[in-house]
């Protein structure tokens, strides 16, 4: 009897990649044709903290020399490592703030549900304060290396990723999803129907939001996209993130 939809929480995994390319983006730190060596080992914590690309695991090559949008594209894990403690090092905080901005950590205040029964829960976006507050620990790089692959204590709704990624594809705007579109009786007209209703904008500038753009459609249509091979022949435009 759960809405898995608006009340089940999980770890987003590599779908949440694209808030940390683009807190990457904000901080400054990197750009579109910031190129990283992606050998499929990360070792940047020491040798007792080695990581490994998804590759790896798969007997595949490494990804090699990519630049920004192709983190996306190929789902690199060590090149989100590198970001997630890069930003860290400049601001422990910047990645839970930035994933709040992008809607993460509340509700989406969807209309259909009524919020006072939990019918929509609010997921979990870590940070120091709450890592202290509930497990007795400090926030460490550690944190912010899983949490920029989407992983850790970071928990999400579907409906939230839903939101962003309809953000990223109309251009950076934050609706409130509704479920009803309007209100008539068989056969006649509408006595109401609902508007949009803008909740927020991406944090992210035009050029910022065609650099996690490019990132996306690069899933689909790049030979070496980690979705390329579902769409082979598709003749409609299609982003996604595997």
């Amino acid at each position: 009897l759960i809405n898995r939809v608006t009340q089940g929480l999980y770890p987003p995994g590599s779908v949440f990649k694209v808030v940390n390319v683009s807190t990457g983006l904000i901080s400054g730190l990197f750009d579109r044709d910031t190129v990283y060596n992606c050998t499929g080992v990360w070792d940047e914590l020491g040798q007792n903290f080695i990581k490994y690309d998804w590759t790896v695991a798969k007997d595949l090559p490494p990804h090699g020399q990519i630049n920004l949008p192709e983190a996306l594209t190929f789902s690199c894990n060590p090149y989100n490592y590198h970001i997630g403690f890069e930003v860290y090092k400049s601001d422990p905080d910047m990645l839970p703030d930035i994933s709040r901005a992008f809607g993460l950590g509340s509700p989406t205040g969807i209309v259909g549900l009524l919020p006072t029964t939990n019918e929509e829960v609010s997921g979990l976006v870590p940070d120091a304060k709450w890592k202290q507050e509930n497990i007795g620990e400090a926030w460490t790089a550690g944190d912010s290396v899983n949490m920029a692959i989407g992983q850790g204590y970071l928990k999400v709704t579907p409906l939230q990723m839903a939101n962003i990624y309809a953000a990223i594809g109309n251009g950076g705007t934050l609706y409130r999803p509704q479920m009803v579109s309007y209100v008539a009786a068989p056969g006649e007209e509408p006595v109401y129907k609902f508007q949009p209703e803008v909740m927020g904008q991406l944090p992210l500038t035009p050029e910022q939001l065609d650099v996690i753009r490019e990132g996306l459609l690069g899933v689909i249509t790049n030979r070496n996209g980690t979705a390329h091979k579902r769409f082979l022949g598709l003749q409609i435009p299609v982003y996604g993130k595997t």
